[in-house]
């Protein structure tokens, strides 16, 4: 599992409120979401690495500092494209710092997921980092 920082300037909190998602999400609008424990499945890349996600999370948050710290936990979908089209927090810190995950996680590109040669749609999930 890959995971992503975002850093802010804000120390003076303890710790955050973690919101928990005790009950099961309902599921995302993607009709077909591909078997990872295919023995054909090929997991998609992130275009970029690490760095690239660390780019985008500058980028979207533009200055903003999140009020806490702490980690978001996101469940997204990567499509036949290697597009994130549908995503959500499945572990969330503070609103203002979800969106922005989910924000971030939405601009990222992939490499499409593939099950024995063919772009399926896949369901990770991500953990970001806000301290």
């Amino acid at each position: 599992m890959l995971t992503g920082c975002a850093s802010s300037q804000n120390s003076n909190v303890d710790r955050p409120h973690v919101e928990s998602r005790s009950q099961d999400p309902p599921p995302f609008e993607t009709n077909e979401i591909g078997d990872p424990s295919h023995p054909d499945f090929e997991s998609p890349q992130m275009i970029g690495g690490i760095d690239a996600l660390f780019a985008v999370l500058q980028e979207v948050t533009e200055g903003w500092v999140c009020p806490v710290r702490g980690r978001v936990s996101i469940q997204f979908v990567v499509d036949e494209e290697g597009s994130v089209p549908e995503a959500r927090v499945l572990e969330g810190i503070h609103e203002e710092c979800d969106q922005m995950a989910i924000k971030a996680i939405k601009h990222m590109a992939f490499s499409p997921p593939t099950i024995g040669g063919e772009p399926t749609p896949i369901l990770l999930s991500i953990p970001v980092t806000f301290d």
